[in-house]
């Protein structure tokens, strides 16, 4: 049996223990609660969908109890792994680009930084219009692969041992921009991880980046996000700046009740949230009508649900630890 206390110890960043315990019925008041292995499961489970596996993961493993537990253990150690390699490879690809670019075109990572290890698909950063050919050729001469990527904007690159690098020209859908790349690079952040330095959005374009990705691709807020988004929601933001920028680019209405949406789930915790379809269609002909774009619905909503909802069911686990070892292959 696992102590609810040395799970969860008062310094964690992954403050998810209260939605936990109206998902598993257990009382959080008695000092002798306790959760045994299928709540762990439960735990994993809600961990994958909201982005936080690894870290939970790393969490979980350095209990004592969980020695006893042969195929759990080997499952956690599984997850570890991966993750550990992603981080790796994060690191790794930063290096790289970098190397590439950095002495001669300045780059912003975006939409990857969350303040707390977690595991990417890709690296995306964003070029300024006037060097975006220059870091094109750079890379290719660096030996990536360099692919235009169907949307507008965007190149793919991809050389072996590294994650995919996406690199913007702007942050935008459908060629609607969500902030403009003057406000990305206004008052710039450097942040560290493991030992490598690199450039991040200012507070403001960092927020209207990422609100931006929700409303306009993924629908889905997962608790990675929202540990991410109340700290920086809470920082000193220009909200008049945001304000003119979602005007600006049509989408002032979305952000507006996204906001709504996040800051309930910073103190309610439902998560991860699904937007509705409501809003989604809302935000479709906000953002058609607003930016005069002809937009196929069709391809909007095949592109959107089918990202959105793989979100927010797939579990990054084995439906049955039985199936451990195909999962770990």
């Amino acid at each position: 049996m696992l102590e609810l206390n040395s799970f969860y110890p008062s310094s964690s960043k992954l403050r998810f223990v209260p939605e936990l315990m109206r998902r598993i019925e257990l009382r959080a008041s008695t000092s002798q609660t306790q959760l045994n292995i299928d709540d762990i499961e439960i735990i994993l489970k809600f961990a994958a969908k909201n982005r936080i596996l690894y870290s939970v993961s790393k969490e979980l493993i350095s209990l004592n109890e969980i020695e006893k537990q042969i195929d759990l253990r080997r499952m956690l150690e599984g997850i570890i792994q991966k993750g550990d390699r992603n981080l790796k490879q994060q690191v790794l690809t930063i290096k790289s680009l970098k190397t590439t670019l950095n002495d001669v075109v300045p780059f912003l990572v975006i939409k990857t930084y969350k303040g707390f290890p977690h595991v990417v698909d890709d690296i995306d950063i964003l070029v300024g219009g006037d060097q975006y050919m220059n870091a094109i050729e750079l890379m290719r001469k660096s030996e990536f692969k360099v692919i235009k990527s169907p949307e507008p904007k965007k190149f793919d690159c991809t050389k072996s041992s590294l994650l995919r690098v996406s690199l913007h020209q702007s942050v935008s859908w459908h060629d609607v921009i969500c902030v403009d790349n003057e406000v990305l690079w206004h008052k710039t952040r450097q942040v560290s991880q493991d030992g490598i330095e690199y450039t991040i959005p200012g507070y403001e374009g960092d927020l209207l980046s990422l609100f931006g990705h929700i409303i306009f691709e993924t629908h889905n807020i997962p608790l990675g996000d929202v540990l991410y988004f109340e700290p920086l929601m809470k920082s000193s933001l220009d909200w008049e700046l945001i304000r003119e920028q979602t005007e600006k680019h049509g989408y002032d209405r979305s952000f507006k009740r996204l906001l709504n949406v996040v800051e309930r789930l910073c103190i309610e915790g439902h998560v991860p949230h699904m937007c509705s379809l409501n809003n989604l269609f809302e935000s479709f002909l906000e953002v058609t009508l607003m930016n005069r774009r002809d937009i196929d619905l069709m391809d909007f909503l095949k592109n959107n649900l089918e990202h959105s909802y793989r979100l927010a069911f797939r579990s990054g686990l084995p439906k049955n630890i039985r199936y451990l070892d195909s999962f770990l292959s």
